[in-house]
């Protein structure tokens, strides 16, 4: 074989693969709402489209790291937004990609030791892992703890090689405050280098986001991007934010940029800039998609729950991994399998076929046991831009803009997404009474 033994079992990234599945099948007719993959439902703002479209016409190769505005509004954002600390994060300190995803990528290049992962984990961490070298331990989490990473639970893994904690940003960026600095102060004792992921930051549903390198800053790399609350997924802008003790790694990773992706497109980066660099109307809008989006995940942990559902509360963004465990005995009935073990996949079909919802099954994909009944649901398929303006209208006579919406606000400005949680949680009665 052409290929690396530890790559035969190789495959593409599963959320990618079954969303180009179900696309399909939409365009051939079939009715699904797709609550399987998390593409941002809301525009992209504005002054970030008029910006594209102003440097269309620059096909240049810029900086490998970014353009030097870009990097300084980067760095002032965070200073802003997160109260990083400007003397240890500065504009030097930045590296701009094609996606903080090959960010990502780069840095577990360029690591030498362990990498730990929290699972359940965003499907993409373990590939690179194995794409990079890197030996990886999984930290399996539990629902009943709100999937949360612990100093207790890390320590019972330690191999004891120089070690790299990747966070899932569900996890270590919606904590509470005591539980984070005592998860800081373990992993500045362990002598650990974090990647924080916080692509999901300005979607923190308390509309405060507190970042773990506000603690342990000097250990903690911090990614993000624009694909989430700016909508632009497909744009393909992140970036990481290196300290200054980890300078070396950061040239090591900038090296690397120079030998793969060159630079990012200069049109995104100049309109990169015209978000980032106004952090106060970036707020504006990240913080009227969090309110919409914790509106919504209200409703769905609310109704599932009700059916019963295992639901760890969603503290931002717009994912939930509730465990459908009750429903495994209905399950075997339905499926005819009395003496095999009903699988995360095999629900997931029977969901798609009888009502035409589709989700995505936390099995090995996210680290997890194949036949676990936990689901990634993504409630973000209905109109973002309808929902915004029906929020801007509601600003005019609201007294406080960052208190939760009316409860009637999903049913009204969600659909499909409401209607199909509904269903969902009818379906899972059902199955308990087949």
């Amino acid at each position: 074989s052409l290929l690396r033994p530890e790559l035969g079992a190789y495959s593409p990234a599963s959320n990618l693969s079954q969303n180009d599945v179900i696309r399909a099948r939409q365009r051939a007719g079939e009715p699904i709402v797709n609550l399987g993959f998390g593409q941002s439902p809301f525009p992209i703002p504005q002054p970030a489209v008029d910006s594209l479209r102003q440097h269309a016409a620059d096909g240049r190769y810029l900086p490998a790291c970014g353009i030097p505005e870009l990097r300084q509004a980067v760095s002032e954002f965070h200073r802003r937004l997160d109260q990083l600390d400007p003397d240890i994060f500065t504009p030097d300190g930045v590296v701009c990609g094609p996606g903080s995803k090959e960010l990502i990528f780069l840095i577990m290049t360029v690591f030498r030791g362990t990498v730990y992962i929290g699972a359940p984990s965003w499907t993409t961490y373990r590939p690179q892992t194995l794409l990079s070298g890197r030996s990886c331990v999984t930290l399996g989490l539990s629902a009943a703890d709100s999937w949360k990473i612990t100093p207790e639970i890390i320590g019972a893994n330690l191999t004891g090689d120089p070690a790299g904690c990747w966070s899932w940003p569900t996890r270590i960026t919606l904590r509470d405050s005591s539980e984070l600095a005592a998860l800081a102060e373990f992993l500045r004792r362990e002598r650990f280098i974090v990647v924080s992921d916080e692509i999901y930051a300005r979607l923190n549903f308390s509309l405060s986001h507190r970042s773990l390198a506000r603690l342990y800053p000097e250990g903690c790399i911090v990614t993000s991007g624009l694909s989430k609350w700016a909508g632009a997924g497909g744009w393909r802008l992140g970036y990481a934010l290196f300290p200054r003790p980890l300078e070396s790694f950061r040239r090591a990773v900038a090296s690397a940029a120079t030998h793969t992706y060159s630079c990012c497109a200069a049109p995104v980066q100049h309109a990169a800039l015209a978000l980032l660099g106004n952090p106060e109307e970036t707020a504006k809008h990240s913080n009227r998609s969090a309110r919409i989006l914790a509106a919504l995940a209200r409703h769905c942990e609310r109704r599932l729950t009700e059916a019963g559902a295992v639901v760890a509360p969603a503290g931002g963004g717009f994912y939930l991994l509730p465990d459908f465990e009750v429903a495994r005995e209905g399950l075997r009935r339905l499926l005819g399998s009395a003496s095999k073990e009903p699988t995360g996949a095999a629900m997931c079909e029977r969901i798609l076929s009888d009502i035409g919802v589709a989700l995505m099954p936390a099995g090995p994909a996210f680290l997890r046991p194949e036949s676990e009944l936990t689901v990634r649901l993504c409630f973000v398929e209905f109109d973002g831009a309808a929902a915004l303006q029906a929020v801007r209208e509601l600003e005019l006579e609201e007294a406080d803009n960052s208190a939760p919406l009316p409860d009637d606000f999903a049913a009204k400005y969600c659909e499909p997404t409401y209607s199909a949680v509904v269903r969902l949680a009818d379906w899972l009665r059902s199955v308990q009474q087949a």
